[in-house]
């Protein structure tokens, strides 16, 4: 099979791939469709891990006052003294179980994990048994299918918490996203193969045409896959996915430069592997 051959076959099995992932792109879930958000708090006492690791905590939503959540908070844990500490908002809302379906809150190794009708805007009330003490966290906003925070409590019953970031691999893999690594990594290895060739005095416009047409054809392909494999099957299942498209692409791009681009096999190798490690080491400093 010719080398033309091949690649037309691959861009026409590369489309399919795509077309097929746009069905799956990572969205707010709703009701019962699909894969449901997660959240991750990872809580601390002074600066240091919970005396046990145990704790139980609730999210908690504002709403307006004399109104009661349909679904009383879902199988989140009771949090003792929180109807006694009367939260209020600063339009008067009170701060209580949200109205809606949430799951989880028990901690253990000071970690709790919540899912499935979670809140953008929330707090969370933590008791700590070993210390005998609630917490209350400021209020904060979380988004996407994907979301970690640490928490902070300290001696004089404040609590703090912060965003935390996601490995690159558990984040939502969006249109956006892969809108912006599209041209920055155009730019990157087109770069890096024009001077390349510059130095190695070889044909540049044959060369910048393959790695314009590889990565046009198989960044959205990886970014859509490693994306829907997160959205379904989580981090670790997609970690994989990206190691194995990165490995898959990269050899594709090695046989072009080879053959169409009529460089040297060892050449060929060394742009490809220069051109996609710039490129990924960008993407991940960016990120």
């Amino acid at each position: 099979m010719s080398t033309s051959s091949l690649l037309r076959r691959h861009c026409l099995l590369s489309l399919l791939v795509l077309g097929c992932s746009l069905a799956f792109l990572p969205t707010p879930a709703m009701a019962d469709a699909g894969p449901k958000p997660e959240m991750w708090v990872y809580v601390t006492y002074e600066g240091k891990a919970l005396p046990d690791g145990k704790f139980t905590s609730r999210l908690l939503t504002c709403q307006a006052p004399g109104t009661e959540p349909a679904w009383r908070g879902g199988s989140q844990p009771q949090v003792p003294g929180i109807d006694q500490l009367g939260l209020t908002g600063p339009d008067g809302c009170l701060w209580k179980d949200p109205d809606m379906l949430v799951w989880g809150g028990e901690g253990e190794n000071g970690r709790a994990h919540f899912t499935y009708m979670l809140p953008s805007r929330f707090r969370v009330a933590i008791y700590v048994p070993s210390l005998d003490r609630t917490f209350v966290t400021p209020e904060a906003e979380r988004s996407g299918m994907r979301s970690r925070f640490s928490i902070n409590l300290a001696a004089d019953g404040t609590a703090r918490i912060d965003p935390a970031r996601l490995p690159f691999w558990e984040s939502d893999w969006t249109i956006e996203g892969m809108c912006l690594a599209l041209p920055l990594t155009l730019v990157i290895e087109l770069g890096i193969v024009w001077f390349w060739s510059r130095i190695s005095r070889g044909s540049w416009r044959r060369l910048l045409l393959i790695c314009l047409a590889v990565n046009v054809v198989t960044l959205p392909v990886l970014w859509l896959l490693t994306g829907t494999m997160s959205f379904f099957a989580g981090g670790t299942v997609a970690l994989i996915t990206l190691a194995v498209l990165e490995v898959a692409t990269f050899a594709f791009e090695s046989a072009l430069y080879w053959k169409p681009g009529n460089l040297r096999v060892f050449s060929a190798i060394a742009l490809a592997a220069v051109a996609n490690l710039s490129s990924f080491l960008v993407g991940l400093l960016i990120h």
